[in-house]
């Protein structure tokens, strides 16, 4: 009975986090990089490229927001080689970001898969990532450039 009784006081308390100013207010998203903990991300900067479980590769990325009114959000991420036609807009994901500390959300470990992936190691990638909840969107984005190491093959074109 205890744990049913905390469980609901904090389902009270994320209800009434997501009921202040972010409601109506601004989505705001800032686009960063980690696995295990979020990091920012410049322009330029060169990522590890990750073997994926399923035969594809990405690089892993992570994200802040603010004006979220609870921590389940749709994400569509999308990443391409720059200067090329923008990719077909990929189906949305559910996903739940972590309150923090500020009143600020985060989410990270979201592995950005790159299609042909060992066909751009060492070039300008764009990631474009859009957060949506409520009606509401915000989309940011960053150049990176993926870096070969172990176990990533040679492009095969």
């Amino acid at each position: 009975m205890g744990t049913q009784l905390r469980r609901g006081a904090l389902v009270a308390v994320l209800a009434f986090v997501g009921c202040g100013d972010g409601v109506d207010g601004e989505l705001v998203l800032v686009l960063g990089q980690g696995e295990t903990a979020y990091a920012e991300l410049d322009d330029g900067t060169e990522l590890p490229l990750v073997a994926g479980p399923q035969g594809g590769h990405h690089v892993w990325i992570a994200m802040r927001a603010e004006g979220l009114s609870a921590p389940g959000a749709e994400l569509l991420v999308d990443a391409f080689p720059r200067g090329a036609a923008d990719p077909p807009r990929r189906l949305p994901v559910r996903t739940r970001f972590a309150l923090l500390p500020d009143g600020s959300w985060e989410r990270v470990g979201w592995p950005a898969e790159i299609p042909d992936a060992l066909c751009t190691v060492d070039t300008e990638v764009m990631v474009r990532v859009t957060l949506r909840q409520g009606g509401r969107e915000a989309v940011d984005e960053r150049v990176v450039v993926p870096q070969g190491g172990p176990g990533i093959g040679a492009c095969m074109r």
